[in-house]
């Protein structure tokens, strides 16, 4: 069994609506505690709720009646509580949409209806949900915040959505605007009528609470909130603890209470201990005995202690309020002040350095980005041919004696116009660095290549495969290519569309790129094509669904593996390397800005994705005078290469393409 301390719930966990529950209400002094706990059985996982109490021994108090089947993602998560109603959402790995509102107490629940913004409708996404309670109406609403991972923020702000229980609809708010970041799947904290979020000012370089206010549906910077400089080497979250929300910087994994080191009067030692039970990541400072390890809260550079969890036994123990006499303190007590308040001091300033610091990474890009935009002229040159069938373009090229056939498929908001270079038999074309490269780099390798432009905004599942299917088939054979292999690539919502498309078309192997695929959705056979997943490991939720889909295609006997795209620091010519119409002079003075606006640290490391950045306004206000406007595209997608989130990338291509070469095999269309 597998054992978490979920959500610290307030004594109004059992609503003053129902004054006979069918659960009988303990004692307001001394709140309840929800644990769960979830069998590590893959083939019979369920998830077990029960209520302790808040004292030292911490009794059962009553065990909770689960009613939903298990989840499709592993386990719910829960978003929060309020007034004794759950918010629990399927979302920890794919793209589910089920969302639930339970109150155990009672015993209903309902389940929200499917929300405008899905992968089927916009593609690739992360979203933040906020859970709370509408005084003025007397109602219960959920907040769903999306931002739709293959577009700019800068021109694009978020998709926002409010479900009301009373209307049990979902209304579109997104005319609301929200001009900070929240990252995917952030936790909230929920307090007077609001639900807090840790923000992000891309602009300005920070991070601060954000809240969503329930009865007027406005969303509200917390001025108080000091805004804190980001660190890419972790991330935040905001709990809410005796009554106030507080942020805790994330660097490492564990599952932890953790204890406030109150203002000590005349330095008398700790004084007051305020608990909160928290799984997930905080920075840690080791070395310390006796289990004590040292934290940072962000809120007010405030230190706080670490007891890791080892078992249920030193949870209760630890969970005794104010009191110092518990063996988990046995060692500090005996210190003498100064000792303590010099060592806390050192380690504070220690660690505020280490997180200011992005941990140790090369300062160059050598050896990194090794191919330049020209480094193919000798072996391949854009001479492609376009046109219009079946309601979309149909963009190709074949080079001498051709070895096989590589169809690409393009991410949300792009089309196949985007691997080509403008040229006579395309004039339409625009060549963004990334995608032009992985096609010449295909030329060179004598790989005939074709792309084709989704129907909409990303690719579907339905009808559109069996076009897709229809116009490749009709390609090879006009093209009498139809005794070559034939292989896939596809980037974001395009990955997820090869991974489907290679249960009705016989690939020698397939690539994807950015996406986790569909392996939830198929029947994997024996003759699904091996499979190589590119990826970049700082998008923890993709990796992780990453890492699970190899397991089973392994499983399933099929050839699976990986490549890792990790980020790596700009040099002032890099944009010249990577971009056609960019000369060395601007690319240099575009270093230089990004470093005077802060895009990027001392070592040159990106501090945020390059389409969460308000570049065009950075460039307006310096005057750097692009050849062409439209070259912003270019730069931003080479900035999000180099923070490595998600990306298409050609990077890895010699490992891409050498994937393809060891798996050949004759296509059958």
């Amino acid at each position: 069994m597998e054992m978490s301390y979920g959500l610290c719930f307030p004594q109004l966990f059992f609503s003053s609506r129902y004054p006979r529950p069918p659960i009988q209400a303990y004692n307001d002094a001394h709140p309840l505690l929800l644990v769960r706990t979830c069998s590590s059985d893959d083939v019979d996982r369920k998830e077990l709720y029960s209520l302790h109490c808040d004292n030292e021994a911490f009794n059962e108090h009553a065990r909770l009646h689960f009613p939903f089947s298990r989840a499709y993602n592993s386990f719910y998560r829960i978003v929060g509580s309020c007034n004794g109603v759950l918010c629990l959402t399927d979302d920890q790995m794919t793209y589910v949409d089920n969302t639930i509102l339970w109150n155990p107490t009672i015993r209903k629940w309902v389940r929200l209806p499917r929300p405008r913004v899905t992968f089927t409708s916009h593609g690739g996404f992360d979203h933040a949900i906020g859970f709370g309670f509408d005084a003025k109406t007397n109602d219960y609403k959920v907040v769903r915040i999306v931002r739709l991972v293959d577009l700019d923020l800068e021109e694009c702000p978020p998709e926002i959505d409010v479900y009301s229980l009373s209307t049990g609809a979902w209304r579109n708010v997104s005319h609301l605007g929200l001009p900070y970041r929240i990252m995917g799947k952030a936790t909230q904290a929920y307090l007077n009528g609001a639900a807090h979020w840790i923000g992000a000012d891309m602009e300005k370089r920070c991070m601060m609470l954000v809240s969503f206010h329930m009865g007027d549906e406005s969303f509200h910077r917390n001025e108080r909130a000091t805004c804190r400089e980001t660190c890419t080497c972790g991330s935040a979250r905001a709990v809410l603890r005796e009554n106030r929300v507080v942020v805790y910087m994330a660097i490492a994994q564990v599952s932890a209470i953790y204890f406030s080191v109150s203002k000590c009067e005349s330095y008398l030692g700790i004084s007051t201990l305020y608990p909160t039970i928290l799984s997930g990541e905080i920075s840690l400072v080791p070395g310390l005995r006796n289990g004590l390890t040292i934290g940072l809260l962000l809120d007010r550079l405030e230190l706080v202690m670490v007891f890791e969890l080892s078992s249920p036994s030193i949870f209760s123990a630890m969970f005794k309020r104010g009191n110092k006499s518990s063996r988990s303190w046995s060692g500090i007590e005996g210190l003498r002040v100064p000792v303590l308040f010099m060592f806390l001091t050192i380690v504070l300033v220690a660690l505020i350095m280490f997180i200011r610091h992005d941990g140790e990474k090369p300062s160059s890009s050598i050896g990194l980005v090794k191919q330049k935009w020209n480094s193919f002229d000798s072996f391949a040159q854009f001479n492609p041919t376009a046109e219009f069938r079946n309601g979309t373009d149909v963009i190709w090229q074949i080079p001498d004696s051709p070895k096989a056939v590589l169809f690409i498929a393009h991410g949300c908001n792009c089309r196949a116009v985007n691997f080509w270079d403008k040229s006579p038999g395309c004039p339409n074309c625009v060549g963004l660095p990334e995608d032009r490269l992985i096609v010449l780099n295909a030329l060179a390798r004598k790989f005939a290549v074709l792309t084709i432009s989704s129907a909409g905004r990303c690719w579907s599942f339905g009808e559109e495969r069996m076009i897709v299917k229809g116009i490749i088939t009709w390609w090879v054979e006009k093209n009498k290519l139809e005794k070559l292999p034939l292989v896939a690539l596809g980037a974001s919502s395009g990955g997820y569309f090869v991974s489907m498309l290679a249960t009705d078309l016989r690939f020698s192997s397939i690539a994807v790129m950015i996406a986790e695929g569909v392996f939830d959705q198929i029947d994997i056979t024996k003759d699904y094509p091996p499979t190589i997943f590119v990826h970049m490991p700082k998008d923890k939720g993709r990796k992780q669904r990453i890492d699970a889909f190899l397991r089973i295609l392994k499983d399933e006997g099929i050839d699976a593996a990986e490549i890792k795209c990790m980020e790596f620091p700009l040099s002032p010519n890099f944009l010249a390397d990577r971009i056609p119409a960019l000369d060395k002079t601007t690319s240099v003075k575009l270093f230089d800005l990004f470093r005077d606006k802060g895009f990027i640290d001392e070592n040159g490391y990106m501090r945020a994705d390059g389409r969460a950045l308000p570049l065009k306004a950075a460039l307006k206000d310096s005057k750097i005078s692009l050849p062409d406007v439209d070259l912003v595209h270019h730069i931003k997608e080479e900035l999000n290469l180099a923070f490595a989130y998600h990306e298409m990338t050609s990077l890895p291509s010699q490992q891409i393409f050498d994937w393809f070469e060891s798996h050949m095999r004759l296509s059958r269309l």
